[in-house]
């Protein structure tokens, strides 16, 4: 038995180990009251991690609800967490709209072309880009696109001029001299 007992303890410390890596640290309290370790230490970290921040979300969410319509700007009046969600929704259904019109402008393509076909077996067919409007997420996508190919140039530019004007004397330019 004490074999098997210390088999569960290294597994119970491989599991918090795991758990606190991936930013699960909320979960190991949970761990250690499964695993029969004292009840009330254990709900104090878990209200501790889990309890305070949401108690402070909801604090925040309810003082920005309450002071939105408080603060006008020349936009006009700040939203509160109502309206942005709504806002989301809106854009979310925008997306998924414009994704069935995709869907179905590729699907009219492919009837034309069918009928093309049927007509001459021999006639070209063309599939035509989709060039309706791009939705939120499509700019979102682009703009991490952009931001993180520049990153990756100026990764592929920068280091190896860094390192070159670090190792080399005629490269190096002191500011000092």
């Amino acid at each position: 038995m004490p074999n098997q007992e210390k088999m569960l303890v290294i597994m119970k410390a491989k599991i918090i180990n795991f758990l606190e890596t991936t930013g699960f640290t909320w979960s190991v309290p949970m761990v250690k009251l499964a695993t029969g370790e004292n009840p009330r230490e254990q709900l104090q970290d878990l209200f501790s991690l889990l309890g305070l921040p949401i108690i402070a979300v909801a604090i925040f969410l309810t003082m920005w609800g309450g002071l939105a319509s408080q603060v006008n700007t020349s936009l006009g009046q700040l939203p509160g967490p109502t309206q942005v969600w709504q806002q989301a929704e809106t854009l979310y259904d925008e997306h998924v709209a414009e994704g069935e019109k995709e869907v179905a402008f590729y699907q009219r393509q492919e009837v034309r072309n069918a009928r093309k076909l049927e007509k001459n077996s021999d006639a070209v067919v063309k599939i035509r880009p989709y060039t309706g409007k791009p939705t939120f997420f499509d700019q979102i996508i682009t703009s991490l696109f952009t931001v993180f190919s520049g990153f990756f140039m100026a990764t592929i530019i920068a280091i190896p001029v860094g390192v070159a004007c670090g190792l080399s004397d005629r490269l190096y330019i002191n500011p000092a001299s």
